[in-house]
Parts: structure tokens; C-alpha cells; sequence
């Protein structure tokens, strides 16, 4: 990291306690300027409601339907989630994961949609109105993941207007306080029954509406960039100059 520090003038995050991790595995980021910029929000180029989406993909409008979609790798624990859903689901329930599936993920999902009959696996590359489809036909997304410092996964599905449910992490945690706890489900250690009937409980009360994403929005953030890149500037001047513009 000590030859990228000196190529750096100044980092963001995309959420404001993302900051400590980052500085927590290089310490010399400590000593640059600092600040953070949310993840902003998706356009959502899908024009389908939740019935229309649920009708093209097959799915019955009653169903309560949990979900995932996207690129579907280890690290995202979607196997061990299918395995336990039937277990930990409110009754009736079904998981939907869809997307293109590495590193053992197809196989694995495939064999247990053969025994877990809430789970519909739909292998295969999406295009970004597939993506966005799938999204608007959940009513919860599920991202389970084992290690990550931030996802547009989870900012996507809440600009289709799924309620998502993930471990707690700085950026989860930040997430939740900014958009409500209601729309943002964290949990601790593994995913839970009482997790997901939490989950439900809010998508009932939350059905046809969207989350307030005001904060996220680029123009929302624009002031706090402003005073980062003077902190920069101010620096540099102090210094000098920078490696920028030289020769």
C-alpha cells in the first residue's frame, strides 16, 4: 500500500464507518484527507410494477418471495442459505436466486432445487432489465454474505423497492440508520428465522412503496466532496505541490 499511498491525494468511502475498516488494513490512509460519498442510487430503466414482473417471470402475486440475483460466487453464501430456508422461511415462502453462477455455485444450487422445493434456481446471465425484473418481483433481498466493505447489490434492490435483509457490517449499519431499519434488516452471526419473519413483517407493511433514498443521491453529497477536494488542495498547497501535473 506505501507505493499507492503516494499516488494518493485524498479517499472516500461510500458510507460514513467504512472508513475505519479501510484504515484498519492501511494505516496509511490515515494521514490523507478523508471523507465519504454514498453509494447513490439506481435508475431503474425496468418499467414493470411488482404484478407485471411477477407475471413474466411466473410467479404467483400472493407468493412471499425472498431472493438474490446477480453474480452468484462463494463468498455470498446463497448454498447454505437454500440448504436452511425451508427451515428458517415463514411457510410458503419461496427463494428465488437467478443470475450466472461460478466456482461450483450452478452445480450446487441445481442439485438442491431438486430437494428444496421453495427454492427456483434460474441459471444463466442477466441482462440489466432482467436484473431489475427479478428485483421488483421480491419482496425481500437476501444478501448473506461472509466478507464485503460495501454493495451497490443492496442499493440496487432498494431502488427497485425490496426491503433487503444482510449481516451487520459498518456499511449495513450505516445503511439502516440513513434509510430505516424497516427497509434495512441486519443481523448478527447467521441468518435467522426471526430475521426473515422480520423481513416479511416489513415487506407486508412496506408493499408499493420505496424507500426515502434522498441522502444517497449524488446531490445530497455534494457539499461534503466540496470541503474534501479544499482539504486536498489545502494540503497540497502546504506541501508544495503533488505528484499531480508533474512531468
Amino acid at each position: 500500500m506505501s507505493a499507492l499511498s503516494q499516488l494518493i491525494d485524498g479517499w472516500i468511502t461510500l458510507s460514513p464507518s467504512t472508513a475505519g475498516v479501510a484504515v484498519e488494513r492501511y494505516p496509511e490512509l490515515s494521514r490523507k484527507p478523508q471523507s465519504f460519498i454514498w453509494h447513490p442510487p439506481y435508475f431503474i430503466g425496468y418499467n414493470g410494477n411488482c404484478e407485471q414482473a411477477r407475471q413474466e417471470l411466473g410467479l404467483a402475486s400472493s407468493a412471499l418471495v425472498y431472493g438474490h440475483a446477480g453474480q452468484l460466487r462463494p463468498y455470498k453464501k446463497l448454498v447454505p442459505l437454500a440448504e436452511r430456508f425451508e427451515q428458517i422461511a415463514p411457510p410458503g415462502s419461496k427463494l428465488l436466486i437467478a443470475g450466472l453462477a461460478k466456482d461450483g455455485v450452478d452445480c450446487a444450487l441445481a442439485e438442491l432445487s431438486n430437494t428444496v422445493a421453495a427454492l427456483d434456481f434460474r441459471s444463466g446471465s442477466l441482462t440489466s432489465e432482467d436484473f431489475e425484473r427479478v428485483l421488483t418481483a421480491l419482496d425481500v433481498f437476501i444478501a448473506p454474505y461472509c466478507s464485503f466493505l460495501h454493495s451497490g447489490a443492496l442499493i440496487h434492490a432498494l431502488s427497485c423497492g425490496c426491503v433487503v435483509v444482510a449481516p451487520r457490517v459498518p456499511f449495513t449499519s450505516d445503511l439502516a440508520e440513513t434509510v430505516g431499519s424497516d427497509w434495512v434488516i441486519v443481523y448478527n452471526g447467521e441468518i435467522s428465522a426471526v430475521t426473515l419473519a422480520k423481513a416479511a413483517a416489513s415487506a407486508r407493511s412496506l408493499a408499493g412503496e420505496k424507500p426515502d433514498l434522498f441522502t444517497l443521491e449524488p446531490s445530497a453529497n455534494l457539499e461534503r466532496l466540496a470541503e474534501l477536494l479544499a482539504s486536498m488542495k489545502l494540503r497540497l498547497c502546504h506541501a508544495g505541490g503533488s505528484h499531480l501535473g508533474k512531468k
